[in-house]
């Protein structure tokens, strides 16, 4: 279709016997004030559907797209279920086997593609000309790509990368706590899959204006009693969110912080680099930043016996567009946070890595140093990204953390 669209936002479902009914609650609180009722009955069926279908394949892993536009509806429901959904004629129906067969009457088209991980069925429904939708783009939920997955009624997690990435970089992370947490990821404005136009020259020119949205997306899903699990300069990002409105927030999880990249020997600050080394990064990036990619990614990852993690991470950083990334850069780099670290009020916990050639052990040891009663545990992960590289030491970190704080283990 032509015309306008929102960014799609995604709803992560574990298949158990209540992800339909999860499934079609969300899709009436994504749809309930901007598309007509008709078509919005249809959504919510359809993803019902295809979602029940899911679960009773086998599916391991679920999840619905949508996507609105002024005439249309667009979604995709994807699962890793073996096999491939076919389309039964209505003679042959049993009494689960209805649910292409109800996408194929309402929908205006379809299709089944077929992915590496698993299969997607994608679906168009048309919105009448009297009845078009006002396509919602100023929505934070649209503008940062934002999906929610887990628990309903959990506390909720949110989770947020670090530069260059997208929320993919938590895939392996988030999915633990999916079973007994609300999780909710998002793309900052400007990569991964997030609305680019809403990116910013002005706004997202520090990092105030990355926690702006994120505060944003809290307050549009009345979050409470958040746990902010934030990977390098989004543990930034999240500090100053959480100084800015601290009612929303219980705990703040930091992965490799750093509140200043830069030393400051007036002081004795050790950030990990020098104004040369900063000048000369931000001239590399901005000069080429798929050669600056190249080079630092595997660098930042910091596993060289593990190089399809450096190229994984490579890639990422290719997928953003390089005015975003070089004016996020200085943002990043050039930023000094570290009058910000003693008006945190929320229970944090630090975790620091091995070897990290962007935020190195004292980096780490200042950000605990100067949060009173914040919590510092270093990881046996080797470099910068143990989201990626050490997930499961990394989810193992926060959950201890988490259940000290609930009082489910000793402290």
């Amino acid at each position: 279709m032509s015309g306008r669209r929102t960014a799609p936002t995604r709803l992560r479902v574990l298949p158990t016997r209540q992800a339909p009914a999860i499934a079609r609650v969300w899709v009436e609180e994504r749809l309930a004030q901007n598309a007509p009722a008709p078509v919005s009955d249809d959504a919510v069926l359809v993803v019902s559907e295809l979602v029940t279908n899911a679960v009773r394949a086998g599916a391991e892993t679920c999840s619905v797209e949508l996507q609105l536009a002024a005439e249309s509806i667009h979604i995709v429901v994807f699962d890793d279920a073996p096999g491939s959904p076919h389309f039964a004629p209505a003679d042959q129906l049993a009494e689960h086997g209805r649910g292409l067969p109800i996408v194929d009457a309402v929908s205006e088209r379809w299709r089944v593609r077929q992915l590496e991980s698993g299969k997607q069925v994608e679906v168009q429904l048309a919105v009448a000309a009297p009845a078009r939708i006002a396509v919602p783009t100023s929505s934070p939920l649209f503008r940062n790509n934002v999906t929610v997955g887990g628990r309903p009624q959990g506390q909720p997690m949110l989770f947020a990368h670090g530069f260059g990435c997208d929320q993919q970089a938590w895939a392996s992370v988030l999915q633990v706590f999916e079973h007994d947490h609300r999780v909710v990821a998002l793309d900052h404005v400007g990569f991964g899959r997030s609305d680019r136009s809403a990116w910013d020259r002005d706004r997202h020119a520090s990092l105030n204006g990355y926690a702006v949205d994120l505060l944003e997306i809290v307050e549009e899903l009345d979050l409470r009693d958040v746990v902010f699990v934030g990977h390098s300069v989004s543990s930034m990002i999240g500090l100053l969110a959480a100084n800015r409105a601290p009612h929303r927030f219980a705990q703040l999880v930091l992965v490799g912080p750093s509140p200043r990249y830069l030393d400051h020997p007036a002081d004795g600050y050790v950030g990990g680099f020098t104004d040369a080394d900063i000048a000369g990064l931000l001239e590399t990036l901005e000069r080429d930043f798929a050669a600056w990619a190249a080079v630092m990614a595997p660098t930042i990852m910091g596993t060289p016996e593990h190089p399809e993690l450096g190229e994984e991470l490579r890639q990422m950083f290719c997928r953003t567009d390089p005015e975003v990334a070089a004016v996020f850069a200085r943002a990043t780099f050039l930023a000094d946070n570290r009058a910000d670290l003693g008006l945190v009020r929320v229970p944090t916990l630090v975790l620091q890595c091995t070897d990290d050639v962007i935020a190195p052990d004292p980096v780490g040891q200042y950000v605990a140093d100067h949060i009173a009663g914040s919590t510092l545990v270093r990881l046996g992960a080797h470099g910068h990204c143990p989201n990626m590289s050490a997930p499961a030491e990394t989810a193992r970190a926060i959950r201890g953390y988490l259940d000290r704080a609930h009082g489910l283990v000793p402290s």
